[in-house]
């Protein structure tokens, strides 16, 4: 995800898009709706440790998507995906990653305010 951003742009940035995500992939030019993205579009490295801080990258990505777009069916969109598909060997580290990393984003929203 990157944007033509210099010291010297505007304040104002484009809205970001499903496009802009790095773990998500068009399927094609005519598809439209919820089918036009694969959700899961990644690759394992092999290591399960680098696949678990990848994860966690990706879902600081959805973090700042979801804090632009407000598009919240994308998180059932990416389930539904992993759901469906054969499961890769060796790629659940950026599963674990991914959800770990959102879990952790759900703590922090349900931690009762002026408690550390």
């Amino acid at each position: 995800m990157t944007h033509p951003v210099t010291a010297h742009a505007p304040v104002c940035l484009r809205a970001l898009s499903r496009d802009d995500l790095s773990f998500l992939k068009r399927r094609g030019r005519g598809a439209a709706g919820p089918l036009a993205h694969d959700h899961w579009a990644v690759r394992s490295t092999g290591h399960y440790g680098l696949d678990c801080r990848v994860g966690g990258i990706m879902a600081a990505e959805l973090r700042r998507y979801l804090a632009d777009t407000r598009d919240v069916c994308i998180l059932s969109d990416i389930v539904k995906e992993l759901m469906t598909r054969p499961a890769d060997p060796g790629g659940d580290g950026i599963v674990v990653g991914f959800f770990t990393e959102l879990g952790m984003d759900l703590l922090r929203a349900a931690r009762p305010e002026g408690r550390q």
